[in-house]
């Protein structure tokens, strides 16, 4: 199957790049429209209905897709989404498409007891209520086992190697909706082996073919006060299936499986729409670093 990227023509490109940048070592991806058998069409905000009938002028007899970082995307468009907010035929959740932060290269799986900071988060707090209510509720505690830490103004470049050392210490990181249902903490926080905990009611998890439980904590946003000392006894086996589900569902390798899986399920190719199959193509990405073996 050969897939064309492309922005929407008001989009400032940045998505764009990003899946390039993701995609761009695969053999389906093509740069060459004629060979495409689909379109991924990538843009950072809403596309009105209008607006993708714009889009579809411009690539008559191809079958496309909407790639659209928007916090409430426009459904009625078939595409691929990091912040659904509800379930909806032909929208598939997915990870933002962000630009990697270093991975860790240890041998082993960190180990809880190492870590110097038990909860974290690290983001704009004004975005939504819960994460005014979060910032309110640990502030007090902003010492070596709890932290909030608030972004700089946006515009500004991130601290990477800062940040990177905060995931690599950090046991469960926040990860509180924002202006939408979804938020980059949580990917970001399997890619580093720490334990996601999950503060949506809006949130539709993407595909993952197991239990969410397994590596992740999920509040209810009107219980933002839950503890989560109750799974203390679980997070070293959590930490080790966060990043082992990482690996196999949310690496470029992982996700381009899933896209092309699910593009097929709707243009109905079957080389490539057997779920068995795709299940077996997943369970082999593997890094390495991060072995069962450890245990």
């Amino acid at each position: 199957m050969n897939i064309f990227f492309t922005k929407t023509t008001n989009s400032n490109g940045r998505p764009l790049s990003v899946a390039c940048n993701w995609f761009s070592d695969f053999c389906g991806f093509t740069e060459d429209i004629e060979k495409a058998d689909c379109v991924i069409i990538c843009t950072e905000g809403y596309v009105s209905s209008k607006q993708w009938f714009i889009e579809k002028k411009r690539f008559p007899g191809k079958e496309l897709f909407l790639y659209s970082e928007s916090d409430y995307p426009n459904l009625a468009i078939r595409g691929f989404y990091p912040s659904i907010y509800k379930k909806t035929r032909g929208c598939v959740s997915i990870p933002y498409l962000i630009q990697s932060h270093p991975l860790p290269d240890s041998s082993r799986i960190k180990k809880p007891n190492e870590c110097t900071t038990k909860i974290s988060f690290k983001g704009r707090c004004e975005t939504h209520n819960v994460r005014m209510l979060l910032e309110s509720k640990y502030l007090q505690f902003v010492n070596d086992t709890k932290k909030i830490i608030k972004n700089h103004p946006i515009g500004k470049n991130l601290n990477h190697c800062g940040y990177c050392d905060l995931l690599s210490n950090t046991i469960y990181i926040l990860c509180p909706r924002g202006f939408g249902a979804s938020s980059y903490r949580l990917y970001e926080s399997m890619s580093w082996g720490c334990i996601p905990v999950i503060i949506s009611d809006q949130f539709n998890k993407p595909e993952v073919f197991e239990d969410w439980s397994n590596f992740s904590i999920s509040i209810k946003e009107s219980d933002i006060n839950k503890t989560i000392d109750g799974y203390a006894f679980h997070c070293e086996e959590m930490i080790y299936n966060s990043r082992r589900v990482w690996e196999r569902c949310f690496s470029s390798t992982g996700l381009w499986a899933y896209i092309q899986y699910e593009i097929s399920n709707l243009l109905k190719f079957p080389e490539f729409n057997n779920k068995e199959n795709l299940i077996n193509r997943l369970d082999k990405f593997h890094f390495g670093a991060w072995s069962r073996e450890i245990f």
